[in-house]
């Protein structure tokens, strides 16, 4: 157990709380997930899910290049030295298990779910382009229509959510290092002890 807990350790980002946070993990990765799926289940040209030109060979391309960005981010972050990186987090801080976050640690968590997500989501979206077409084959369409419909689009609806969710919080970390971090507090800065 211990094993699988510092596994995944980097999945502890979605466990912060913070007002904002539900709306930027869940509330606009499902709404644009619902859209990704309306367009493509609802355009005129049909548009592919798996295989060579789909939209899961899309992602898993650009994937294998934003892993590298935020393992090298989360190294940056983790090992920069910059006065207020230390300290707690402006406004509402954000926690985790009750403890207020500085800075440092809050675009820690960030980067590690992001590289994290981002390499499953890669392994995954290879593993589903590879068993697309041979599945295919053991289910005919035939025989089991409705279940070969409800599965497509189900995946299809959960990998969407997921990419979604990796690009809005990789939105959230490049506002933080761009523009967040550089702003001054509104209130004296506090220390961690």
């Amino acid at each position: 157990m211990g094993t699988f807990k510092h596994l995944t350790a980097p999945l502890h980002y979605l466990r912060i709380c913070h007002p904002d946070k539900i709306w930027m993990d869940w509330g606009v990765p499902i709404a644009l997930a619902l859209m990704v799926c309306a367009v493509v289940g609802f355009s005129p040209i049909p548009i592919p899910i798996f295989g060579s030109k789909g939209l899961i060979q899309i992602c898993t391309d650009v994937l294998q290049l934003l892993t590298g960005f935020y393992v090298t981010a989360l190294a940056a972050v983790a090992t920069l030295n910059r006065p207020g990186l230390d300290d707690l987090m402006a406004g509402e801080p954000a926690t985790l298990n009750g403890k207020d976050l500085t800075r440092r640690k809050f675009v820690c968590y960030l980067f590690g779910f992001l590289a994290f997500s981002s390499l499953a989501l890669y392994f995954t979206g290879a593993i589903a382009n590879l068993i697309a077409e041979p599945t295919s084959f053991l289910m005919p369409q035939d025989v089991y229509p409705s279940f070969r419909f409800v599965t497509k689009w189900v995946f299809a609806f959960i990998y969407a959510l997921f990419v979604a969710q990796l690009i809005v919080a990789g939105l959230l970390g490049l506002w933080y290092l761009t523009t967040r971090l550089h702003e001054p507090d509104p209130r004296p800065p506090q220390l961690i002890k």
